[in-house]
């Protein structure tokens, strides 16, 4: 992890339940901090970002966009300034649409398990990688 540390910046925008907004950016960020913003965006509305820049051409990136305790996520993963676009993805789940903040997505790319943001997270702030079943290629046509 201390190699990765210095590349690792982390973005957060959360709306609490009385209206209040919480939104700013750190580079070098403790885990601590991820955390706290984690347990914050549970059940809220809201979006965070932790990205680690390893080279210009070589970066990684995990996004998660959530209201009301509905998660969609989305990992990029850039090599040679080639972006592989992953995302959680439950065949299980019925087809339809699901909107969070505003945005329709799939409805089996949305999911309730916070535990599992969790982990994806402090996988990749850990690692610098994610390993996970649940996360698939972007545009992989699911029938």
């Amino acid at each position: 992890m201390t190699e990765l540390f210095d590349k690792i910046c982390f973005a957060w925008g959360i709306v609490y339940s009385d209206g209040r907004h919480d939104g700013n950016h750190t580079f070098k960020p403790r885990w601590e901090l991820i955390e706290e913003k984690l347990t914050d965006i549970r059940n809220r509305e809201g979006s965070i970002a932790l990205d680690i820049n390893e080279t210009s051409a070589n970066a990684k990136g995990l996004s998660l966009y959530a209201e009301n305790g509905h998660y969609h996520l989305i990992f990029v993963d850039e090599r040679s300034g080639v972006p592989s676009f992953r995302l959680s993805f439950d065949a299980k789940r019925p087809k339809g649409i699901f909107e969070i903040r505003g945005e329709d997505y799939d409805n089996r790319t949305v999911f309730t398990d916070y535990d599992w943001v969790y982990d994806i997270f402090r996988q990749l702030y850990e690692t610098g990688t994610i390993v996970s079943p649940r996360i698939t290629a972007w545009g992989v046509r699911h029938e």
